[in-house]
């Protein structure tokens, strides 16, 4: 039962991390000038959006025990926090 709570609450998290880095993205009107630096940003935009749900993910594939799930998942949180919503670039 603890291992479903920690899914659904890890699931949440994950998306809303991910929301909070797809706000940051949109509100960031700073584009850098050329084509392969614009593409590149861009790239890495969408990277950030992804990174939180694809951390979740490889969590649930590789952690063998719950405290590992919690450990990692910790870990992802911190890591991946949407800092420009945090420190208030965007």
């Amino acid at each position: 039962m603890l291992r479903l709570g920690l899914l659904a609450l890890g699931a949440l998290l994950s998306v809303t991390w991910a929301a909070g880095w797809t706000a940051a993205a949109l509100a960031n009107d700073h584009a850098p000038e050329g084509t392969l630096p614009a593409a590149l940003y861009a790239a890495g935009q969408i990277l950030s959006v992804l990174a939180a749900p694809a951390w979740f993910a490889l969590c649930l594939w590789f952690a063998r025990t719950t405290g590992q799930l919690i450990g990692w998942g910790i870990a992802g949180l911190v890591l991946l926090a949407p800092l420009p919503l945090v420190v208030g670039a965007a």
